[in-house]
């Protein structure tokens, strides 16, 4: 593989998404699967300087060495890709500034924004609270169906990736597709638009 079409090389998670540690295997050019240590697994080989090809079921909870070949450089590629783009979601999703709450009843949830400093403006609190309050008015003209997918995503954290079995999805490109339809929706709802006139 060529300098040219090498991609950033993406941090290998330390456990699995359910919390367990990561298991480590090499597979061997005939399909021999040996357990191996992290460091035997991830460090760079000695020959060529190059790192190893690295194949990460976060599912699973397992990191395989694989042999280098054309295959399975574009296997490793598309599957760091989307850990790379889960980090991502994951860091972009930490930056959130706003919390859900359920009423006692369970029937309504309230956004409300998150003090991310000790001395908070209160104009800027009032203006993010008329903002929620206008998108929440947005949400309640959605079906359920599409509620529960933007609840999913934007409160609940959840990956395309994850949400795609959920729903009986073969790809997560069906998932996205949704998200960007209701998200059109939105973009045309006429309190929002009129708000941020």
């Amino acid at each position: 593989m060529s300098q040219k079409n090498s991609f950033k090389a993406t941090p290998i998670p330390h456990r699995s998404t359910l919390g367990e540690p990561m298991e480590y295997f090499i597979l061997s050019e005939d399909g021999k699967q040996t357990k191996a240590t992290r460091a035997e697994c991830i460090g760079r080989n000695d020959k060529s300087e190059q790192p190893h090809l690295l194949f990460v079921d976060e599912e699973g909870g397992r990191v395989y060495q694989l042999p280098r070949t054309a295959q399975n450089e574009r296997l490793v590629r598309d599957n760091m890709r989307d850990i790379w783009c889960e980090a991502k979601h994951q860091e972009r999703w930490a930056c959130r500034t706003a919390t859900v709450t359920v009423t006692d009843e369970g029937d309504e949830v309230v956004f409300e924004p998150v003090d991310t400093s000790k001395d908070a403006d209160i104009i800027g609190v009032m203006e993010e609270k008329a903002i929620l309050d206008t998108l929440y008015k947005a949400l309640a003209t959605l079906t359920q169906e599409d509620l529960d997918l933007i609840n999913d995503i934007f409160w609940h954290g959840k990956t395309e990736r994850q949400l795609a079995p959920e729903l009986g999805l073969k790809e997560p490109k069906s998932v996205n597709k949704r998200k960007h339809r209701i998200l059109e929706i939105l973009r045309n709802n006429a309190d929002l638009r009129s708000f941020f006139k």
